[in-house]
This record gives structure tokens, sequence and C-alpha cells, in this order.
């Protein structure tokens, strides 16, 4: 729709990079993370999920949980949302919709949240604590790869 949007402390849209607007679902809670796929907006705000066709207005909060979120992605015909199970960080949590209404939890038997998020090469990619890396071409299945790390990795990409 030729519009740019970012989203942090607030999130706003742009259609000339000039001119920067704000929006919001849910009373300017801070935005983890924002995704477009299938003529569907998906903002996270820390324990919402909303969505809007256009971006702008009529944001819906489609769920509201005690999950910590932090990042989101659209691929595979699926949203895909990670983060963790609650403010202590003590699970890793990956929530999928096809059509951004019902959402489903996928079992990570992850410790530790997942930070970092990306499709790419037909993959889903999610990083987190402990040097966690976790993998999946469905958005339901995941497997576990080695990082040779403990540490906390928050972001991951893919380039061919």
């Amino acid at each position: 729709n030729g519009t740019y949007y970012i989203s942090g402390r607030y999130s706003y849209y742009s259609t000339d990079e000039s001119t920067w607007n704000t929006y919001d679902c849910d009373g300017n809670r801070r935005s983890h993370g924002l995704n477009y796929g299938n003529n569907l907006f998906v903002n996270i705000e820390r324990n919402n999920i909303c969505t809007s066709t256009n971006g702008t207005s009529n944001w819906t909060k489609s769920t509201q949980s005690t999950d910590v979120l932090y990042r989101t992605v659209y691929g595979n015909e699926l949203h895909i949302v990670v983060g963790s199970n609650n403010s202590s960080e003590d699970e890793g949590v990956i929530i999928k919709s096809s059509d951004g209404s019902t959402w489903s939890t996928v079992s990570t038997g992850t410790i530790g949240s997942l930070r970092g998020l990306t499709y790419q090469n037909n993959m889903f990619h999610t990083v987190g604590t402990g040097g966690t890396i976790m993998t999946s071409s469905d958005g339901s299945t995941w497997s576990s790869k080695t990082s040779g790390t403990t540490n906390t990795l928050y972001g991951v990409t893919y380039s061919e």
C-alpha cells in the first residue's frame, strides 16, 4: 500500500518517510514486533497480538496472554510469534495462526525465552536464551540446532 511502518516504544506509519503518524492497538503500549502477510498486519505489544487489514487504524486485539511476546514473522501462509511463557522467561513460546484470528501455542520444550525470528529459504528460524536455535518448515514441528554458545541470541537472518 506504499506505506512504511516502524515499531518501538510507539508505533508509526508514513507514506513519505517525512510525516509519521502513530497507531496502536492497546493504548500506545510498546510494540515488540510487526509483520505483514496474507493482507493482514500483525503487531505484538508485549502480551497482546493485534491485527489490522490496513495497518493504520481499526486494530483488533486478537489475543491477550500472560506470555511475553518478542518477535513476529509471516511465512508459509502462517503468522508466527515467539517469546516466553511469562515474565520469568523460563520457557520459550511459539504461537501460530493462519488467519490472524485463531492462535495456537506450539510446544517448544526450550528453557528460556525466544528472542529472534525470521522466515528465510522456506524455513522458520528462532533464537533465544542459552544459545537456543530452533528451525521449522511448517511452524508446528520445531527442531533444536546446536549453536556452540550459551549466550542469549537476539537476532537471526539468512543470506544466499
